[in-house]
C-alpha cells in the first residue's frame, strides 16, 4: 500500500452520540483550532485503524496535518464559517484551492515539496489528503461539530484521478545518471574542507547506494539500526533487516561491494561514539569526533534533503526525480540487465525484493524498460540519417 492509502476507519470504536454536546467551532481563533486538533489527536489513536493495527505515529502526523491544513485555509479564506456551517460548497473552494497552481507550498502549509508537481499538488497527494480530510470531518460528525458530511453529500467532491499510464509514472536514471550522481557523493568526500563533511558524505553514499542498488524505500533507510546488519552471513553476503510500512519486514542481501559502503561509513560513525543506534544519525559541525555529544536518528526529510543535494549537484534533479527516483531506478536496472543478458525477468523476486506482496508490479517496470528498448520508431531514424547524409536527387 502506498502513500496514498485509503486509511480504514473503525466504526465499531466511535464515541456514542446520546451525550455528546453540540459545539460550534470557530475555526479563526488559534485556540480554538489547537483545542479542537488536540480533541482529534486523541480520537485518531482510538479510532482509526490501518489493517486493523493502531496506528503509527507516521500515521497521526499525517491525518493531523491534513485536518490542520483544512482549519488554517478556513480561518484564512472563510474566516466568518464555524466549523458546523462547512457544506459540500465550502468543500469544493477548497478542493479546487488543493487542485489550483495559484498557491505555493509555503502558503498551502505543506513541509513536503516533494509532493508537488509545476506547483501543484500531485493526484496522489490530493488523494491522500483528501482521505485525512474524511477521517476529520468523520470526527466531527461523531463529536456533533458537524452534520453530514461536507465531502460526500455534494455532487463534484471526487478526488482527482492520475490520467498517466503507469509507466508514466516513474521516474528512475539511467545507468549513466546512477554512475553521476555517485561520483558526485565521491567528490564531495574527496573535497571536504573537515571530518564531518567527510563522514556526512560517506554517510550519504551509503543511503544513497542502499536506496538505489537494493530498492530501500526512505523509511526503510531512516528505521534501520545497527543490529539489522549482519556481514558475510554466507560466505562474502550480509543482510539487512528492513522495517517498512505497515510493520512490515523483509531481508534483503547484501554484495560484498554494498557491505564495503556501509561497513566504511560504520567504522567513520564509531569515532562519534553516538548513543543513539540507529545506522544513519545526524552528524552536526558543532559535534567533534571526540566530543561524545549525542547523535540522532536522521530524519526522513533529512534524508531527502541530502539526496536532493547531490541530485542538484550532479545537475540530475528535476520533477518527480527524488529518493523515490532512486528505488525506481533499482527496479529498472534489475530489468535493463536481464534484457541486456537475454534472460527472463525474476518477477516474483523483483517484487519481493522490493517489499511488494503483488508480483504484478514487475510488470510495470518491465513495461518501462521495453517502452524505450523496444521503441518502433527505431527502425525509421534511418530515414533521418539518409536526409541528413545523403546527397538532394
Amino acid at each position: 500500500m502506498d502513500e496514498s492509502r485509503q486509511y480504514a476507519i473503525d466504526d465499531s470504536r466511535e464515541t456514542a452520540q446520546a451525550n455528546v454536546t453540540s459545539m460550534v467551532w470557530v475555526v479563526a481563533p488559534a485556540d480554538d483550532s489547537n483545542a479542537l486538533l488536540a480533541e482529534y489527536e486523541s480520537w485518531i489513536g482510538r479510532n482509526v485503524a490501518l489493517r486493523k493495527r493502531a496506528p503509527s505515529p507516521e500515521t497521526v502526523r499525517g491525518y493531523m496535518g491534513e485536518g490542520r491544513q483544512f482549519l488554517a485555509w478556513l480561518a484564512r479564506n472563510e474566516p466568518a464559517t464555524p466549523l458546523r456551517a462547512v457544506t459540500p460548497d465550502v468543500a469544493r473552494e477548497y478542493v479546487a484551492w488543493l487542485t489550483g497552481g495559484g498557491h505555493g507550498a509555503a502558503q498551502a502549509g505543506s513541509r513536503r515539496p516533494r509532493d508537488w508537481q509545476g506547483g501543484q499538488y500531485t493526484p496522489a497527494t490530493i488523494q491522500r489528503k483528501l482521505a485525512g480530510l474524511k477521517s476529520f470531518f468523520k470526527f466531527a460528525r461523531a463529536r456533533g461539530y458537524v452534520e453530514g458530511d461536507p465531502l460526500a453529500d455534494g455532487e463534484g467532491i471526487r478526488t482527482p484521478e492520475a490520467h498517466e499510464h503507469k509507466t508514466e509514472q516513474i521516474k528512475a536514471l539511467t545507468q549513466e545518471q546512477a554512475v553521476k550522481l555517485l561520483r558526485a557523493v565521491n567528490s564531495a568526500a574527496a573535497r571536504a574542507t573537515s571530518p564531518d563533511k567527510q563522514n556526512a558524505a560517506l554517510r550519504d553514499k551509503a543511503m544513497i547506494s542502499l536506496m538505489m542498488l537494493q530498492g530501500l524505500r526512505v523509511i526503510e533507510v531512516q528505521r534501520l539500526s545497527l543490529v539489522d546488519y549482519t556481514p558475510n552471513v554466507w560466505g562474502d553476503q550480509g543482510t539487512l533487516k528492513l522495517h517498512g510500512k505497515g510493520d512490515k519486514h523483509r531481508t534483503v542481501v547484501l554484495r560484498p561491494e554494498m557491505q564495503q559502503v556501509l561497513n566504511t561509513w560504520l567504522a567513520r560513525r564509531e569515532l562519534y561514539r553516538p548513543e543513539d543506534d540507529a545506522l544513519f544519525v545526524s552528524l552536526h559541525p558543532a559535534q567533534s569526533e571526540t566530543s561524545g555529544h549525542r547523535l540522532q536518528r536522521m530524519s526522513r526529510r533529512s534524508i531527502r534533503a541530502r539526496v536532493d543535494r547531490y541530485l542538484d549537484a550532479a545537475g540530475l534533479k528535476d520533477t518527480g526525480i527524488s529518493c523515490h527516483a532512486l528505488r525506481h531506478t533499482y527496479a529498472t536496472e534489475i530489468v535493463a540487465a536481464a534484457r541486456r543478458s537475454g534472460q527472463e525477468v525474476d518477477r516474483e523476486g523483483l517484487a519481493r525484493s522490493m517489499g511488494h506482496s503483488d508480483i504484478s508490479i514487475a510488470e510495470i517496470y518491465i513495461d518501462y524498460v521495453d517502452m524505450f528498448a523496444k521503441n518502433p520508431s527505431a527502425p525509421l531514424m534511418g530515414i533521418l540519417r539518409e536526409a541528413d547524409g545523403g546527397s538532394e536527387r
